[in-house]
């Protein structure tokens, strides 16, 4: 609704949002003019080979493509039992303490390992995209500087 109220209003200019605009958005729209000139981050890209496997049975089990959430939902799944193993059952400090210290955790989307400090993954890149007439354009990686070691 929102890239359709722009387009009517005579707007031009670049629109940067969040996952919202991840496939499949540019495919619900009815006219690839309202998908147009939007710039925004996404934690992968779907050329990386990590995820040619997983797609590849998504896709078997269910005759459809996997949206971002379901990766970025696997991998917090991935975070969380890895602190509970090392935390054990009942103890809610136990398990803070452990997710503070979750180490090089093979997720879908890359590696993880968590910040002591932030809580944010260590060296979180994302892919910044770029939507052009309802089709993505992969515009590469971007690292800002407080998550590069």
């Amino acid at each position: 609704m929102l890239t359709k109220q722009v387009k009517q209003l005579g707007i031009n200019i670049p629109l940067i949002g969040g996952l919202d605009f991840a496939p499949p958005f540019a495919s619900m729209v009815n006219d690839p003019a309202i998908a147009d000139n939007i710039y925004f981050a996404n934690n992968y890209s779907d050329t990386e080979p990590q995820l040619k496997e997983i797609n590849e049975a998504y896709k078997a089990k269910y005759n459809e493509s996997p949206i971002n959430k379901a990766f970025l939902g696997y991998d917090k799944v991935l975070v969380v039992a890895e602190a509970l193993k090392k935390a054990g059952k009942g103890d809610a400090e136990a398990l803070k303490s452990a997710l503070e210290k979750v180490k090089d955790v093979k997720g879908s989307t890359g590696v993880i390992t968590l910040s002591e400090k932030t809580h944010s993954p260590v060296g979180l890149s994302m892919v910044m995209y770029q939507i052009e007439k309802g089709q993505y354009k992969d515009l590469g990686r971007y690292i800002p500087e407080e998550h590069k070691q």
